[in-house]
């Protein structure tokens, strides 16, 4: 007997909108980071709309080119546009598509380190820190670049300037706001990160589905 099909609703929906309010901010960076870390779920609109690079998963790096986006730096991702999705009718019904807009999770008192846009000029120097919490070995390397620069891998050596309060090494480097960051010791590294300028430094927290490390900040 063939099943009868489910209604299915077409709409329009920006491409970086992972909160699906319309608009493209810094809380939908902030709402990725907190998937990511499994304080939220995401409905079927959120996972396609977040999923700025179109490989079909969530990612740090998609958070990125959101910052990117809102820095005005140019990335490879159509932001901004809108594209038609199709589901079922009931995957559109308001208590869906408006969870993310609640102010509970973007107050999440777990999660203080979230990024806002930088005052600091793209391209201006300032130092930025890695806190060793993995107690990777080895030498810290602070690998970065800017759009259309292809340094050597594993990048400049970061300087170690002491402990932090959970008697975690700490490392600085000068670095130009607005660049792409991978911190590594040679063979252990994190997910391509974008450093706006609003942060100080950056730590890692746990691996991805490949190995590389999602990193929180202060």
């Amino acid at each position: 007997e063939t099943q009868p099909t489910k209604p299915t609703e077409v709409k329009k929906y920006k491409l970086g909108d992972s909160n699906n309010d319309g608009v493209i901010t810094i809380l939908d960076v902030t709402y990725i980071q907190q998937y990511l870390a499994n304080l939220t779920t995401f409905n079927a609109i959120s996972m396609k709309t977040a999923d700025v690079d179109k490989n079909d998963r969530i990612s740090i790096k998609d958070a990125s080119y959101i910052q990117r986006y809102l820095l005005e730096i140019t990335v490879d991702c159509p932001i901004g546009e809108l594209f038609e999705i199709e589901l079922p009718t009931e995957a559109t019904q308001p208590t869906q598509t408006t969870q993310a807009t609640q102010p509970t999770q973007v107050t999440m008192p777990t999660m203080p380190t979230m990024p806002t846009l930088p005052t600091t000029p793209v391209g201006e120097t300032k130092t930025v820190l890695f806190s060793n919490s993995g107690n990777w070995s080895g030498t810290i390397y602070c690998y970065h670049w800017m759009e259309g620069e292809t340094p050597a891998w594993p990048g400049d050596e970061m300087t170690l300037v002491g402990q932090n309060d959970y008697g975690q090494n700490q490392y600085s480097i000068d670095i130009p706001v607005g660049s792409n960051i991978i911190f590594t010791n040679g063979t252990t590294q994190t997910v391509d990160l974008v450093f706006t300028g609003a942060e100080t430094g950056f730590y890692p927290e746990s691996t991805d589905s490949e190995g590389k490390y999602t990193c929180g900040s202060w």
